[in-house]
């Protein structure tokens, strides 16, 4: 995957479909208070040693415990190997003085990455659930795709499942001993977070391009 080109017509199409679907916050979660919202930032990646690629919402929180400043939560845009456009639920990490910064080390070896704040869009520490990936092919048709592949034409969540090594993983995050994740493990050597459709996703149409 690649950063796209963020001049081209077909970008901001996309950018726009984005923006006019009616993303919301999980069940029970509220609109987030952050600012830059929908706002194409080139965010430099700066991963630290301690962390992992997959993790970003658990890195953010952790470094945002120890280093003040705030998570901010939106989209990492890439262009895919497909030839399609993906909106990638992510988290950063912004400074107190309103810098960003992405900690998370990612599989492409990237040095920035072209990120979309929404405050539409938290991920639920307690509950585990996440966004479903927003994709559109170079035909303007769109669809939301779980990380299993799952597709919906409408907004969803996802449950996310944990393996025992996630948990190994996480149990060094002080910041995420409350929510108590060991109990939630799957017996599972899986190196990845797997993530499953929610059983109550918010059902939010979009229209078809």
């Amino acid at each position: 995957m690649a950063v796209p080109d963020v001049s081209s017509l077909r970008f901001n199409d996309f950018i726009k479909t984005l923006k006019n679907s009616e993303v919301r916050p999980a069940k029970g979660l509220n609109y987030l208070k952050q600012g830059d919202q929908f706002q194409n930032i080139f965010v430099p990646v700066i991963p630290h040693p301690e962390y992992q690629p997959l993790y970003c919402w658990f890195n953010c929180l952790d470094y945002q415990q120890k280093n003040n400043g705030k998570v901010v939560f939106g989209w990492a845009i890439w262009h895919t190997q497909r030839n399609t456009l993906l909106a990638q639920h992510h988290a950063v990490w912004q400074s107190s003085t309103g810098q960003y910064f992405d900690i998370t080390p990612n599989e492409m070896s990237v040095e920035e990455v072209l990120f979309l704040p929404d405050n539409r869009a938290p991920f639920d520490y307690k509950g585990l659930r996440a966004p479903y990936s927003f994709e559109q092919d170079k035909n303007g048709i769109s669809v939301w795709v779980s990380s299993e592949g799952e597709l919906a034409g409408f907004f969803s969540v996802q449950n996310l499942i944990l393996s025992e090594h996630n948990i190994q993983i996480l149990g060094d995050f002080d910041c995420l001993k409350p929510f108590n994740y060991g109990s939630k493990a799957m017996n599972s050597d899986s190196d990845l977070l797997t993530k499953q459709p929610a059983q109550d996703p918010a059902k939010t149409r979009i229209t078809l391009v």
